[in-house]
């Protein structure tokens, strides 16, 4: 699966071995499942990027995320997306 940055159905991918998001959910759910978060970049404003490796695993869960038919236990998505916003504020302070 090939798309570029601003494709119209919301994946966002720069290069073709590179996913990013600036969705913390999208971001979230991909950590709980296991996929390495490869950096956190800072785009415009307050704006970050999350970058993951690309690949057709991904693609397809990040899918089943929009099609809601993502199997993900609420507890673990919660935990894993308090820990990336900690992250987050970590690397805000810094700066």
């Amino acid at each position: 699966m090939n798309k570029h940055i601003g494709h119209e159905d919301g994946y966002n991918y720069d290069y073709f071995d590179e996913y990013r998001t600036k969705d913390i959910e999208i971001a979230s759910s991909l950590i709980a499942v296991n996929f390495e978060l490869i950096s956190i970049e800072k785009g415009k404003g307050r704006e970050l990027w999350f970058v993951f490796h690309n690949t057709e695993e991904l693609a397809d869960v990040v899918e089943s995320f929009w099609d809601h038919s993502m199997q993900l236990s609420p507890l673990l998505f919660s935990t894993t997306r308090r820990n990336l916003k900690n992250r987050i504020f970590a690397l805000n302070s810094k700066r």
